[in-house]
């Protein structure tokens, strides 16, 4: 099992497909090869992780030392979004906030106008759930504190006091 995983490995094969269907094939001239990283330098052993789930340990060793690579753990990172084996807690989470957040207090002009804090709504504080919402399930917990800090700046404004004009 192992020697067919390392010939995977260590053989560069491309197929070049165009809307689904296969239009060619491509051989590499680098694959990964022990130590010398990823096709020409993408990614190298001494400073990249691989990341495994539910995956048997004697396994997990063998794949490490044909590799060479550094064994990761979860929580990880990428494009500011954590990659979990798991579902995303709201702990998880707390960046979506933060960042909207900080978002809306950086539109220190206090007077802007309804109509212009929905379009920062609409434009910026959407895009930011919206990304997130891309990428993993957002519990309801955190959506519905970020629907609350929407709702503040729309009614209050920057200073986000969850008090103010409430609608009967």
């Amino acid at each position: 099992m192992i020697k067919w995983h390392q010939a995977c490995v260590t053989t560069a094969n491309y197929s070049l497909s165009i809307n689904g269907e296969v239009i060619g094939y491509i051989l590499g001239k680098r694959g990964l090869r022990g130590k010398e990283g990823f096709g020409g330098g993408g990614g190298f052993p001494g400073k990249s992780n691989i990341y495994f789930f539910r995956v048997n340990t004697s396994f997990r060793f063998a794949i490490l030392g044909v590799l060479g690579f550094r064994e990761g753990t979860f929580p990880v990172r990428y494009l500011r979004v954590p990659l979990l084996s798991t579902k995303l807690k709201s702990s998880n989470c707390q960046r979506i906030v933060d960042s909207i957040i900080a978002k809306t207090k950086s539109w220190t002009n206090k007077d802007l106008t309804y109509a212009g804090r929905l379009q920062l709504i609409k434009n910026a504080l959407f895009s930011i759930q919206t990304y997130w919402s891309s990428l993993s399930v957002i519990p309801k917990e955190v959506i519905k504190e970020v629907e609350s800090i929407r709702r503040a700046f729309l009614w209050i404004g920057t200073d986000l006091r969850k008090t103010g004009a409430s609608l009967s």
